[in-house]
């Protein structure tokens, strides 16, 4: 389930859905599918403010009630053709808590939209083929046959390890601030 308040939405696992909930992203005019386990909320990206000398894909730093995240373009990053105006992000926990406090850790991906939350047992996700996993590729933990409206193949969506992503951007971020 996804409530909705103007411009956010939070990821609410139902009681007793079936499988593990995935949201369908739309990325450089793709659409994938990522585990909601680490996505916190979706929010409107807006306000971003540019660090210098920051990487083309780290589009900078928003303030969301109080908390600064940094903003990354997940197309850019990703070598993808990004438009550079990616409207929503997915904001992910990044890991173990830290801080003086044990604070979660937030980071903004950047993506053009989410379009729907699926329920999916681990026997609907198809592996990849073998071949040299380069891109996005590297990042993929399966695929996905979404069912047709019409009754057709459907649509073959690419399932994101998002926590595998989340450690390369990080050391990426790290890298680039440092």
């Amino acid at each position: 389930m996804v409530t909705a308040t103007t411009a956010r939405a939070t990821v609410t696992p139902q009681a007793g859905s079936a499988g593990r909930l995935y949201l369908t992203c739309t990325l450089a005019g793709a659409r994938y599918l990522v585990a909601a386990g680490v996505v916190r909320e979706v929010e409107e990206v807006r306000g971003v403010t540019p660090i210098p000398a920051a990487p083309l894909w780290l589009r900078g730093v928003m303030n969301l009630r109080g908390t600064i995240l940094a903003v990354a373009d997940l197309a850019a990053f990703l070598g993808l053709e990004s438009t550079g105006t990616a409207d929503e992000a997915l904001i992910c926990v990044t890991g173990e808590p830290t801080g003086t406090g044990g604070e979660d850790q937030f980071i903004a991906l950047a993506i053009d939209a989410v379009s729907t939350i699926r329920s999916l047992g681990a026997d609907e996700l198809l592996p990849l083929p073998e071949r040299d996993r380069v891109g996005i590729d590297r990042y993929l933990a399966g695929l996905y046959r979404a069912p047709a409206r019409d009754g057709g193949a459907g649509e073959l969506l690419g399932v994101i390890d998002l926590e595998v992503l989340l450690g390369a951007l990080l050391d990426a971020l790290d890298s680039a601030l440092t």
